[in-house]
């Protein structure tokens, strides 16, 4: 099988990289011309491309049975990007796999995806109903607040505040829940959808076994790290300094 990988230089691409090879698919990623130098892997085919530029896609989705899209922005000031990059560029990627028979298309969504949970959650929404419009066979996978990915996932952020900040800042009530997933959990389950035909047309939230408000997380680190500070409820309206603070760390 032939396997187009966006997102690849990411923590979840490379882990998925890692995990699906030995099944004997075809692997391609696509990635930027900057990214190429520094992504060495001989176990893949490297394709420069953007989500933006069309004609990358139209030449990087030839012959691929199924397209597992990872690629996206997180985090940005600037909310457009949001939508030109998740929405946008996720429509141009479907209508490359539409013009070259693509047979499946996983989409990597998130399980804030929303229309009020601002720019990144309802860009996100966004993707998943093109996705849902422009393909017979597609799966959404939604996962919740990855772990054990790096150190710019929200959980290990919120480690990093526990450990340097003076105070904890909390969005709201901190009354919210969270449902953290390990990241081989979200890996194994992209691999599953890819080949399962029951999965089609589906979308699935991939969690954690608990759910946790964000109180209790806090409660959970702290006790596990030995650090007890001051916590300070943040008004929502506040959420983007909130998220300059929590880059500082």
């Amino acid at each position: 099988m032939k396997i187009l990988i966006t997102g690849a230089t990411g923590i979840i691409g490379k882990k998925l990289i890692d995990f699906i090879v030995p099944f004997g698919h075809s692997i391609s990623v696509l990635i930027k011309e900057e990214d190429r130098a520094k992504f060495q892997d001989q176990r893949v085919v490297c394709v420069v491309g953007d989500l933006l530029n069309k004609n990358s896609l139209d030449k990087a989705t030839v012959d691929m049975d199924v397209v597992v899209h990872m690629a996206g922005i997180t985090h940005t000031n600037i909310t457009k990007l949001y939508f030109s990059i998740n929405t946008e560029g996720t429509k141009n990627l479907l209508e490359s796999c539409k013009k070259n028979n693509t047979k499946r298309f996983i989409y990597l969504s998130s399980r804030t995806a929303s229309s009020d949970g601002g720019g990144y959650a309802y860009s996100k929404l966004l993707a998943e109903q093109a996705v849902k419009n422009f393909f017979n066979e597609w799966v959404v996978l939604r996962p919740a607040e990855v772990y054990g990915a790096g150190d710019k996932e929200a959980i290990a952020r919120l480690v990093r505040i526990i450990r340097k900040a003076r105070f904890i800042p909390i969005v709201g009530d901190g009354s919210y829940t969270l449902c953290p997933v390990y990241i081989d959990d979200v890996i194994h389950a992209i691999i599953k959808v890819i080949e399962e035909p029951k999965a089609n047309k589906k979308t699935y939230v991939i969690g954690g076994p608990n759910e946790y408000s964000l109180e209790e997380i806090i409660d959970i680190i702290s006790k596990q790290l030995n650090i007890f500070k001051i916590r300070v409820h943040i008004p929502i309206f506040m959420t983007q300094r909130l998220w300059i603070f929590a880059n500082s760390f």
